[in-house]
Parts: structure tokens; sequence; C-alpha cells
């Protein structure tokens, strides 16, 4: 059974069915909604945000293994169903912005734009997953946090950001373990690459000069094969540019023009 996911709601003065003002974030593989607390610390009062904590993940409950990225935006979806809001902006980083696409695909009259953060229409191989899902079960994801987050921050991060990184590991470790295996393996069975001109609303990619797992040349490539694609750089973020220059993550969305979509 799928339970339905925890989410927050940023309050502001505007009606939350107000189509302009709402935006829907996804987080990461092994992180919450709390990946998005800079970028919302800037938007507050101006835009109502609707984070999603995903399957497993945060608050949101456990589901049974073998759900999809397609059943993750099915349930999000359930909570603009649960807040009254018609359609929205979507943006996700890396795995959330797998699941933007999912629901961009499936449930078009409820996206009205879409903010696709350090991803791509598929992350990864089977191969590379299947290792990582292996190396889990033998090791524990604990025993991996340091390696992944490390993988996940440009140096500039790591380096004057060093409480934050630390923190930020430590959640890691302490991830429900069948929750970020679960996640891991919908993103293994995803592949969107061959639907992408299938998403016609305002795409506005952001890509890390510094992302290990979706280096800038995926981000341009998958801008190039959305119909109306955009790609901006930045250069000294890694796999995770909300948490790492969330101001600059929020100026570049604000420049994109997807909020007068």
């Amino acid at each position: 059974m799928k339970l339905p996911l925890k989410f927050s709601v940023t309050p502001d003065p505007i009606e939350v069915s107000d189509v302009g003002r709402t935006l829907v974030l996804l987080h990461s593989l092994g992180c919450d909604r709390q990946l998005w607390d800079g970028v919302v610390a800037q938007w507050q009062g101006r835009r109502r945000i609707v984070a999603v904590d995903l399957p497993g993940h945060g608050e949101s409950p456990l589901w049974p293994a073998g759900f999809s990225l397609e059943d993750c935006a099915d349930a999000v979806v359930a909570v603009l169903d649960t807040l009254g809001v018609e359609r929205a902006i979507w943006a996700g980083n890396s795995v959330g912005g797998m699941i933007v696409q999912a629901a961009a695909l499936n449930h078009a009259e409820r996206v009205q734009a879409v903010v696709l953060s350090a991803t791509d229409a598929r992350i990864g191989t089977t191969e590379s997953w299947n290792q990582r899902l292996a190396q889990i079960e033998r090791d524990g994801l604990a025993s991996m946090a340091g390696s992944l987050a490390e993988r996940w921050f440009g140096e500039a991060f790591r380096r004057n950001e060093s409480a934050r990184y630390d923190a930020i590991v430590a959640r890691l470790a302490s991830q429900a373990e069948v929750g970020y295996t679960a996640l891991a393996a919908a993103i293994r069975d995803a592949d969107f690459g061959g639907r992408m001109a299938e998403i016609t609303q305002p795409a506005l990619v952001i890509g890390g000069g510094c992302d290990l797992f979706c280096p800038p040349d995926a981000g341009l490539r998958l801008a190039a094969a959305l119909p109306r694609g955009e790609f901006e750089l930045l250069p000294a973020a890694g796999h995770q540019p909300p948490v790492e220059c969330p101001a600059e993550w929020g100026a570049t969305v604000e420049r994109s023009g997807v909020f007068d979509a």
C-alpha cells in the first residue's frame, strides 16, 4: 500500500489556487525536503511553496519495494489535490527532476512549467545502480555516506561550509536504508530519454559545473531535447545546487521566466 506523502506548505498572503504562485519542490535521493530550506527562505511571502518528502525519506512513510517514479509523480499530484491546486510549477533536483519529468508526461494538465536541476532523462546505468545496491546490502548505507556526499558537492562547499556538510553526511548516514534502496531501484528502472519531445511546457535545466553525476554536457543535451528547454550553468555547484548556492539557484529560476509561463 502506497501511503500519502508528507509535505510542508510555506504560506503567504496569496491563495494557494493562484496558478502562477504555487511551486512544488522535490528533493534528491538520500535527502528530504530540508534540501530546499535556502530556496524557501528566499521566496517566503512571495510564492506558495509545497516541499514534499519522497517515499521512505524524511517524514514520508516507506512504500513497498517495486514502485516507479511515475508512482511518485502520482502521489505528488495527490498532494496537490489535497491542497486544491490545479496547476503548479514543478522543480526537482536529481531524482526529483526525473519525477518532475514523469509528472509532465503523465499529468501535463497539472504542470505549468518545469525546473530540472542536476538531473537527466536517465541517471546512471542498470549496472552502476545494481553495484551500489549490492554494496549497500553488503556494507550498509552508513558506511557509504561520506563517499556519496563527497561526490554530491563541489570542493568550495565542502571547504567553506564544513559544518553544514558534516550535518548532511550525518543525515544521509541515518537515512532509512530500505527507503533509499527502493527509490534507487526506481531510478535504475526509469528512462524518459525517448519522450522529451512530449514535454511541451517551459523547461529550465540547471546544471552544476562540478556535478559528477549529471555533468554540464548532460544538462545541455537534456535542454536541447526539450521543445521549450533552456540551460543555465552554476559553475561552482556540484550535484546539489539548491543547497550549495540557493540564492544563485533561485535567481536563475526567477530570470528564466518560468513563473510567467
